[in-house]
């Protein structure tokens, strides 16, 4: 894993409202162009974790901010389909034609629009831990998340006081927010333990992500649990869906429920791997697996 260079990755471009999208850059310049978006709680500084892999496979990892996270812009009212075309804005900035996207966690969703809108501009897809529409399974969720999300859709009040309270033990007593975090899932607990260097990556760009406050994470949240605008079903191209069966944040059932809907996939459902561990330990994989395109 590489650390942060501000070179790569304060990277950004100014959009058709004049809105800045900020984003880094991994792996190899000049390589096969793979997008790849962070979670709901994360930036684009995430895509560090994929940095190791996107060398060895000579892949340019194009890792933007989402309104409001990071150092991008916040866009009031935004939509899951908002993104595509934020995303075609990009890539026409950086003269890339066609690339591949990875959408991690709540990135999925994100991902999934951008196979809906522009099919024709992607060489390959995959979802990692990705959330799911509403109607999904919560199989496998642990208790404390199953909390966290039940305060998401019954209050917007106690939504943001869980959030504020979550992002403030982030940032005061992180031993404390990963240690509760491991003991949900051992998994991802391994992880903070066994590779130090991941946790601190973790760690920088949960908090890059509230860089901003936290009214954008508020925002999209909600976009979870409302129908998401399009159909799973309308995705045209083949989908790698990856999960770990220990993710104790994102249900594996939600996969599940993603393999039922989308017309065309391969799933990838690893034992003893959790939320951000399997990003970590399977980040070779899941960039090899788009090699094969559509």
């Amino acid at each position: 894993m590489t650390s942060e260079n501000p070179g790569r990755t304060n990277r950004q471009v100014t959009l058709a409202d004049g809105r800045t999208l900020a984003y880094a850059e991994y792996g190899v310049p000049g390589g096969r162009p793979v997008f790849f978006f962070h979670g709901g709680n994360d930036s684009r500084l995430a895509g560090a974790l994929l940095d190791e892999a996107a060398a060895r496979l000579g892949v340019r990892l194009i890792a933007p901010d989402r309104p409001g996270y990071g150092r991008s812009d916040f866009q009031l009212d935004r939509r899951f389909l908002d993104w595509p075309a934020d995303m075609a804005q990009l890539a026409d900035a950086l003269a890339i034609e066609r690339f591949d996207i990875v959408g991690h966690s709540g990135g999925g969703p994100h991902a999934a629009a951008v196979a809906v809108a522009m099919p024709e501009r992607l060489t390959g897809a995959a979802l990692v831990s990705s959330a799911a529409p509403p109607g999904s399974s919560n199989q496998g969720l642990h208790p404390m998340f199953r909390l966290i999300n039940l305060a998401m859709a019954r209050s917007s009040w106690l939504h943001r006081k869980v959030t504020e309270q979550t992002n403030k033990q982030l940032l005061n007593d992180p031993d404390r927010f990963f240690g509760q975090w491991a003991r949900a899932s051992k998994a991802d607990g391994a992880l903070f333990t066994g590779n130090p260097e991941a946790r601190s990556m973790i760690q920088a760009e949960m908090v890059e992500a509230l860089r901003q406050g936290i009214d954008h994470i508020l925002l999209e949240h909600k976009l979870y649990k409302r129908p998401w605008g399009f159909e799973l079903t309308d995705i045209p191209i083949p989908v790698h869906i990856w999960h770990g069966l220990d993710d104790a944040q994102a249900a594996p059932g939600w996969s599940r429920y993603l393999a039922e809907y989308i017309p065309s996939n391969e799933t990838h459902f690893i034992a003893n791997e959790g939320h951000f561990s399997i990003l970590v330990n399977q980040q070779e994989q899941i960039l090899r697996g788009l090699e094969s395109g559509n």
